[in-house]
């Protein structure tokens, strides 16, 4: 994952639009700079801000990407951790202090019980 600030280069696989092409998916090609996500973006999704007037700025699932070119800045790393809840189990994902869970709460708070667990975890094992 590019860190906030880093200029790259993303190729991503989305669905086509278009009924009559070949192929249901169809690779676009995004330039432009890292910036900060909004808290309620998943920790391993990013946001890119581009040139488009309509769309200044692109949230880009990770699982979309086919290619990414760092022209200039650093990568980021992702950690999952499953945690155990009442009704499941969820993914906690962190990446540069910022975290994302794929629970209901997370959804609504922006924030939960399961991250801090990992949280708590991480600084007990500190």
């Amino acid at each position: 994952m590019p860190s906030i600030g880093s200029k790259v280069s993303i190729t991503v696989r989305v669905r086509d639009i278009n009924l009559f092409a070949p192929s249901p998916y169809k690779n676009v090609i995004y330039n432009g700079n890292i910036v900060k996500s909004q808290k309620w973006v998943n920790a391993d999704s990013f946001s890119i801000e581009t040139t488009d007037k309509e769309y200044p700025v692109k949230i880009i699932p990770s699982e979309w990407v086919t290619d990414i070119k760092i022209i200039s800045g650093t990568v980021q790393t992702i950690r999952k951790f499953q945690v155990k809840g009442i009704k499941g189990t969820y993914i906690v994902t962190q990446g540069d202090k910022q975290y994302s869970c794929t629970c209901i709460g997370f959804k609504f708070r922006a924030k939960c019980k399961h991250i801090t667990a990992v949280v708590k975890k991480q600084q007990a094992l500190a």
